[in-house]
């Protein structure tokens, strides 16, 4: 498969490609490690800070029923250790600033919040409607959830609590917290 995309863990002592359904691990001295197919189109990786977890979104299919499906990797066994799995597509996620959970939603406004040392759901809660985007603030104690419909609302993480609901012009295309996380761009 051709190459679509290469990324680059944070410590830069090891890199992911992908091509499709197609992952493929690779050392810095151009070594190839493992090679693992996935039944649908990767649609998201990234790293956890640390550097010690990959996660690749991708789909299953069971009939007409689809499961979106957050696999997560050890980046030096490159063992697969857990899939986290969701009734819909894994659209939005964000991993938490200190790697210990990531949040993955649907479009429907399902969010869930993932243990990544478990592999277990830590809480789900129903958030926006239109869901196209997560982020975590840099301490960790807020969720920003963006809609396609011109909206970030603010949620707790604890609990998906809303704590506030900011209509913006126009289409989201991007959320990230600045300056510390007082600015929400």
């Amino acid at each position: 498969a051709p190459i679509v995309s290469a990324y680059f863990a944070p410590d830069w002592r090891a890199l992911a490609w992908i091509g499709r359904g197609t992952l493929q691990f690779m050392n810095l001295a151009g070594d190839l490690g493992q090679t693992v197919g996935f039944q649908d189109f990767i649609t998201g990786i990234g790293f956890t800070p640390d550097s010690s977890r990959l996660l690749i979104v991708s789909a299953e299919y069971a009939g007409n029923q689809v499961t979106g499906v957050m696999a997560v990797f050890d980046t030096q066994t490159e063992a697969r250790l857990f899939d986290l799995k969701m009734a819909d597509f894994i659209r939005p996620w964000a991993i938490s600033p200190d790697g210990q959970t990531v949040a993955t939603g649907t479009f429907g406004g399902e969010i869930a919040l993932w243990d990544l040392a478990a592999g277990q759901p830590a809480a789900t809660f129903s958030g926006p409607d239109q869901l196209q985007l997560l982020a975590y603030s840099p301490a960790g104690d807020l969720l920003a959830a963006a809609t396609e419909d011109g909206r970030f609302v603010l949620l707790a993480p604890a609990n998906g609590a809303p704590l506030a609901d900011l209509p913006v012009p126009g289409t989201v295309v991007g959320v990230q917290f600045l300056l510390g996380g007082r600015v929400i761009a």
